[in-house]
């Protein structure tokens, strides 16, 4: 898990940036703030405490194809959405993707989506935990990383100048 402090927040774009206890900065993306009861925080907020009505309670039923469809089609929206908040030369893994979009351990679904999405998103910005560029695509995925000053070296980042991988 990622501790740090906010530096940065726009929330008109829902994009801010925290500076980790080590001192990395990360680039965040707010999809979604729900609304419900305030938790007890230690910093004061004001937030509904309304009770959930009867309206708010829907009885368990199967989904049906559209409802599924339409929870992937979310799910997508959101990692997409994530993977388009990243900057030139921030590199980051599947699993960081996951975690941000509210799927953590879900490292996976990331892959599955940027292999199946219509949307042009900036696919060679993501790599494994460990660094590996995408198996088969290691030439292209070296290139264009390059162009954003990200240093790769045996299939792997090495240093990137924002994210995960960063100097």
């Amino acid at each position: 898990m990622l501790r740090g402090t906010v530096t940065e927040f726009d929330e008109a774009k829902g994009l801010g940036t925290v500076t980790a206890d080590d001192g990395s900065p990360f680039l965040f993306h707010v999809i979604e703030i729900a609304d419900g009861p305030a938790r007890s925080t230690s910093a004061s907020r004001s937030a509904s405490s309304r009770s959930p009505s009867s309206a708010d309670c829907k009885p368990a039923t199967s989904p049906s194809s559209d409802v599924v469809s339409a929870e992937g089609d979310a799910r997508e929206r959101r990692i997409v959405d994530v993977l388009m908040a990243l900057q030139d030369g921030e590199v980051t893994t599947y699993g960081d993707v996951a975690a941000v979009a509210g799927y953590p351990r879900q490292a996976r679904l990331v892959g599955r989506i940027l292999q199946t999405t219509e949307h042009e998103v900036p696919w060679w910005r993501v790599v494994n935990a460990s660094g590996r560029l995408v198996p088969g695509h290691e030439v292209e995925q070296a290139a264009l990383l390059r162009e954003e000053d990200v240093i790769t070296r045996d299939g792997r980042v090495v240093s990137a100048p924002h994210g995960r991988f960063g100097a």
